[in-house]
Parts: C-alpha cells; structure tokens; sequence
C-alpha cells in the first residue's frame, strides 16, 4: 500500500512538472530566441555595424518612438501596430537617408560615401519585423474600425517627425512638401478608390493600398523615367537630380501612408496579407535603387 502510494505521489510530481514545462516552455523559448538575437547583434562586427549607426539609429529610432506612442495612445496593440509598421518604417528610413544624401552631395565621393545605408534601414525593418511575431499575442482583440480621421492625424504626425528630422540636417521644412508629387498619390488614391466598388473594403484598407500601389508604380515608372532623363540630360546632372528627388519623394509619401495605417488599424489585414505587402514593398525599393545606384561588382573591385 505505502509502495503505491508513493509511486501515486512520484506520477503527480512527474506530470506537474511536465504541465509547468509545457505551459511555460514557450514563454522561455521566446525569451531565449529575443535574447540571442540582441546579443547577435551587438556582438557582431558586421551586424553592428549596419544596425547601430549614429546616422541610422537616430532617424530610426525617432519614428519608431512615435509610432509606439500613437500606438498606446490609440489603445491598439503595440506589438503588433510595430510589427506590421517596421517594414514601411524601414523602406521610409532608407528613402529620407537616400534623399538627404541626394541633397548634400557635391562630388560622386560624397554620394558613395553614404551608400552603405541604402539599404541597412530596410533591413533592420524587416528583421525586428519577424523578430517581434516571436512575442506577438496569439489572440488578438477585435477592436473597432478605426475612424479615418485617426489614421489622418498619424499620418500627419509621422510626416511632422520626417520634417523634422530634414530641418535637424539643415533643410527647410518644406523639403518633404512637392505638391506635384502629393497630386499624384492624391491621384493614386481615387483610383483606387474607384476600383473598391468591386471588393469593399474599408477605407483604412484603400488608403493602405494606395500606399502600396503609390510605391510601386513608383519603382516601375521611376526606372523608366529615369532612363529617359539620363538618355537625354547625360551631360547635365542637374536634369537628373529633379527626376530622383520626386521618385523618392513619392515612395516616401507611400511608405509613411502604409506605416499610418498599420499602427491606427493595427488589425487590418491577415498575417499572411501583410508579408506579401513587406514583400512588395521591399521589392520595390531594392529594384529602384540597384537600378539607379547599382553597387560595385566582385570583378569590379577586384
């Protein structure tokens, strides 16, 4: 009797202690996953230095600081509004650094010297992207659809923080305004309203898409715009210049516009939805600038 007894109270312990490892597994899997990728990246010469520079981290860290305030404040669900977020942020980091560059440059040595952030901000975005899946909630709350005139006042705080980061490096606060470009996202924006008819979508998800579509017809008529340009003004850089500050300051525009919408309506759209929209938006970008500013080849340097 006693014998059974305490294999009866040895089977409880047993089975506890598996039930507080497989509740609590997960939470710790998590921890170590985030841990080791902090310590990757300030432990790795390389991944430091693309992730942690002064001239990445400042503008970075800025709007994303906003971001997580609109975040909280709008009560939406900060991990996921940030997750959904990082990758337009990243794309609108690396088109403002590319733009800043754009403008302060005067000598092709000037211009190379800044090209290694072309695309650090994106990739940053991209990987606290799926960094922060990790500890996303499982079950989400269904909140409300958020009023247009909520994602209208990130939108607009989101582009003040850009202005204010082009007024830090010594430009007017109307660098970032071209009122030709704004017509053409405003365009962008009724045709895609104009095609809603069809899926009704709400108007958060038509602003979002407008975002989108704005940058990549951007990377594909800017390609071909600028071809032209280059072919007829290829003795005159100051045709050309014109040409890519309003390439960029459209996809810009598209970025920021994503970025306003996915923290106001942090629940839009399904998982799967929007790693096709960071993968088009990525893809985007990357096209545009390998077209424009092609990075050295192996056989080049060597």
């Amino acid at each position: 009797m006693f014998v059974a007894l305490k294999e009866s109270g040895e089977r409880q312990v047993v089975d506890a202690g598996f039930a507080f490892i497989k509740k609590h597994a997960p939470l710790g899997l998590k921890i170590f996953v985030m841990a080791s990728m902090a310590a990757l990246i300030l432990f790795s010469p390389a991944l430091s230095a693309v992730f942690l520079s002064y001239d990445l981290t400042i503008p970075f860290g800025s709007v994303m600081t906003y971001l997580l305030v609109a975040a909280a404040v709008g009560r939406r669900n900060v991990v996921r509004a940030f997750a959904n977020s990082c990758v337009p942020l990243g794309v609108a980091v690396s088109v403002y650094r590319l733009f800043v560059t754009l403008l302060g440059a005067e000598t092709a040595v000037d211009l190379s010297a800044s090209l290694p952030l072309l695309y650090s901000p994106l990739a940053l975005g991209l990987f606290l992207s799926y960094a922060l899946r990790i500890v996303e909630p499982v079950n989400l709350e269904q909140l409300p659809r958020t009023p247009v005139w909520h994602t209208t006042l990130i939108l607009t705080g989101a582009t003040g923080v850009f202005t204010a980061l082009f007024v830090m490096d010594g430009y007017p606060f109307t660098t970032l305004i071209r009122l030709d470009q704004v017509v053409v996202v405003a365009l962008i924006f009724l045709a895609c309203l104009a095609y809603n008819d069809k899926e009704k979508l709400p108007l958060n998800s038509v602003i979002a898409r407008a975002g989108t579509m704005t940058c990549i017809l951007t990377a594909t008529f800017g390609v071909a715009i600028y071809a032209y340009y280059v072919d007829i003004g290829a003795d005159d850089p100051s045709l050309v210049g014109p040409v890519l500050a309003d390439l960029f300051a459209l996809m810009l525009y598209g970025s920021i516009t994503i970025m306003a919408v996915s923290v106001s309506d942090c629940c839009l759209g399904t998982d799967k939805e929007v790693r096709t929209r960071d993968w088009h938006l990525s893809e985007a970008y990357v096209f545009l600038t390998l077209i424009i500013f092609p990075p050295a080849g192996v056989l080049t340097l060597f």
